[in-house]
C-alpha cells in the first residue's frame, strides 16, 4: 500500500514540476514580449509625437463632429 501512495505522490510531483517548467518558460517569453512592445512604444512615441489636446482642439473645436470649416465628418469637398 505504501508502494502504491509512493508511486502516486512521485507522478504526482514530477507533473507539478512540470507545469512550474513550463510556467517559468512562459514568464521568460512574457518577459522578453514586454521589452520588445516598451521599445516599439518608445520607437512609435519619437516618430509619432503626441500632438496634445491643442491639436485636437483644432480638428474638432466643439467636440460634436465638426472640423474647423464646420463640414461634418462625413461631407466631402465638391470636386469639379
Amino acid at each position: 500500500m505504501s508502494m502504491s501512495i509512493s508511486i502516486a505522490n512521485c507522478e504526482h510531483l514530477n507533473a507539478l514540476e512540470a507545469e512550474m517548467a513550463n510556467g517559468d518558460s512562459r514568464l521568460k517569453e512574457l518577459s522578453t514580449m514586454i521589452g520588445h512592445f516598451k521599445l516599439l512604444r518608445t520607437a512609435l512615441s519619437e516618430r509619432f509625437p503626441d500632438p496634445g489636446p491643442q491639436a485636437l482642439q483644432e480638428i474638432d473645436p466643439g467636440g460634436q463632429g465638426q472640423t474647423i470649416d464646420n463640414r461634418t465628418r462625413g461631407e466631402r469637398c465638391a470636386t469639379g
